[in-house]
């Protein structure tokens, strides 16, 4: 899974080579982080990626939204070091923390309008039949989440709406068959008027599960 996502990068930066320019850019830079979307188009938006890994999706998102402040997160410090380098190498803006899930954004008070997250969900009853090319690869806090797979998104959802501003919007990527149960959980924690849906992937496998907040 993180692997797949640094040769995506790798590729990426290969094929890009006039993104790896500006050495140091985005790596450590920590600016802050108000203030939320409203009528003033040109207010940045506040993004938030949570369990960033290589950080393919912050950096994506900081490539593709340029009037956005992106900013991401992680448990590991061995993760972060090396979503820090793809940044520089890209030459994407985003400021990277060094925390479990939302609790470094928590602790300061800050807000986003965004926040995404592809977290561990694989249940610890598929381990055993799982593929040695994957389980010798990935630490194991970046794939097993508990004996159903759902212990992160249980406190994501219940972080969430101390941070989320509206209009807002979550977006998470789930397993196969988890859309169902990832939507009860999310739906259980915002309020009744939010908008969820189950999107798939071009398998037509369950992919992502969308939460839109109203203002």
């Amino acid at each position: 899974m993180r692997n797949n996502q640094q040769r995506l990068l790798d590729d990426h930066i290969a094929e890009n080579p006039e993104n790896a320019r500006h050495e140091g850019v985005g790596a450590n830079q920590q600016p802050p982080m108000d203030g939320r979307i409203g009528e003033n188009k040109e207010e940045p938006l506040q993004i938030v990626d949570v369990g960033t890994g290589s950080g393919i999706i912050a950096i994506t998102l900081a490539l593709e939204l340029t009037n956005s402040r992106v900013f991401a997160s992680d448990i590991s410090s061995e993760a972060l070091a090396v979503a820090k380098q793809n940044a520089t190498n890209l030459a994407a803006d985003v400021s990277f923390f060094d925390g479990d899930l939302l609790e470094p954004f928590l602790e300061t008070g800050k807000k986003a309008s965004i926040i995404v997250s592809n977290p561990p969900y694989i249940p610890e009853v598929d381990r055993a039949s799982m593929k040695e090319n994957v389980t010798e690869h990935e630490p194991e806090t970046a794939l097993f989440a508990g004996e159903d797979g759902l212990v992160i998104y249980r406190r994501l959802a219940k972080q969430i709406p101390k941070m989320l501003l509206r209009p807002g919007i979550i977006a998470f990527e789930i397993g196969h068959d988890q859309g169902e149960a990832v939507r009860d959980i999310l739906a259980a924690e915002l309020p009744k008027t939010a908008s969820l849906q189950i999107i798939n992937d071009i398998n037509n496998n369950q992919r992502i599960v969308l939460a839109k907040l109203k203002e």
